[in-house]
């Protein structure tokens, strides 16, 4: 993965090689963009906290909204999916990119209950939409508002994610 050329407020935490979280926050009133190589390996998961956002893919011959409240998965195995992201006015969005991998080392058990981890779906692309449900929306608050020591904030932000993706 290679360095973001942001251009509005963005907050990066690595959790290591292959687990990201991003957090946007765009209070003014204009438009901001990011942009943010992904490779082929990674799952990305973007939750929509406030406001609304744009994913441009294929060199913008495909949109894909994110509505206030909503979140979306996207997984394509066959082809790089860089995240070309416009975020609107007054808009909060927290994203989660984890390779494929350590996503399935997460969950090797219950494997079968992800319907994109199934054996027939393993090397098929899988995008989701769905509203984000409000005991989800409250571990999202607690990871962006976060007030604990600097020492264990990684592993509090590490934690609450494992608490969000089951």
């Amino acid at each position: 993965m290679s360095k973001s050329i942001a251009k509005s407020p963005t907050q990066e935490i690595n959790l290591g090689n292959d687990f990201f979280l991003l957090h946007f926050e765009n209070d003014s009133n204009q438009t901001q963009h990011f942009e943010r190589d992904i490779d082929s390996s990674f799952i990305q998961l973007h939750f929509c906290i406030k406001g609304d956002s744009k994913f441009h893919f294929n060199n913008g011959t495909y949109i894909f909204d994110v509505l206030d409240k909503h979140s979306i998965l996207l997984y394509n195995p066959q082809q790089k999916l860089p995240i070309n992201l416009e975020i609107h006015p007054k808009t909060s969005l927290v994203s989660l990119l984890i390779s494929i991998e350590k996503f399935h080392s997460l969950f090797s058990k219950e494997a079968s209950y992800i319907p994109f981890l199934s054996a027939d779906n393993a090397n098929k692309k899988y995008y989701d939409d769905t509203i984000i449900k409000p005991t989800v929306l409250v571990v999202l608050q607690q990871i962006i508002h976060s007030d604990v020591n600097s020492a264990i904030k990684d592993l509090y932000i590490k934690g609450k994610i494992y608490e969000l993706l089951s």
